[in-house]
């Protein structure tokens, strides 16, 4: 099905880089090539992506799994992104953009990197909001996907 563009894999390539991990380290139980998980412009299924969710555990305490969340919006796929963005949103309509789209009936710019789960915004007043994230059925729950989302959305 490839509900998850390879784009949200690069934060753990380069964390991977960084401490002198082999990828295959991470990769293990997930039968794609290594080529494939680094093209930025393939996708991949659900399952494969769970899979690759679970193995971070093995490499990163909770708390840095979400800290990598957190360093995707500095991606260089993101930087003009969030450039353009802060030039056309408030934080506040940025993330109901993320989570709502434009056109009504649609999932919002989030579901882009995976269009296999699905956003709710609620706006509490001024400086207050709600996200509610969920993987649609019949996809397999994933942890470490929502740490990844938390640290994303901080």
């Amino acid at each position: 099905m490839k509900e998850v563009s390879c784009r949200v894999l690069d934060v753990h390539f380069r964390e991977l880089k960084k401490r002198g991990i082999a990828p295959e380290v991470w990769t293990e139980g997930v039968a794609l090539p290594l080529s494939l998980l680094q093209n930025r412009h393939e996708r991949i299924d659900w399952a494969d992506f769970a899979q690759l969710m679970t193995n971070l555990n093995r490499i990163w305490t909770p708390d840095e799994i979400e800290a990598q969340g957190g360093s995707w919006i500095d991606s260089p796929f993101l930087r003009y992104a969030r450039l353009l963005a802060s030039s056309v949103f408030t934080p506040k309509e940025f993330y109901r953009w993320m989570a709502n789209g434009t056109k009504k009936g649609k999932k919002g710019g989030g579901s882009q990197m995976h269009d296999c789960t699905t956003t709710d915004f609620k706006d509490l007043g001024p400086d207050r909001l709600r996200l509610e994230v969920r993987i649609d059925e019949p996809h397999a729950h994933s942890p470490e996907f929502f740490l990844l989302v938390k640290g994303g959305f901080r």
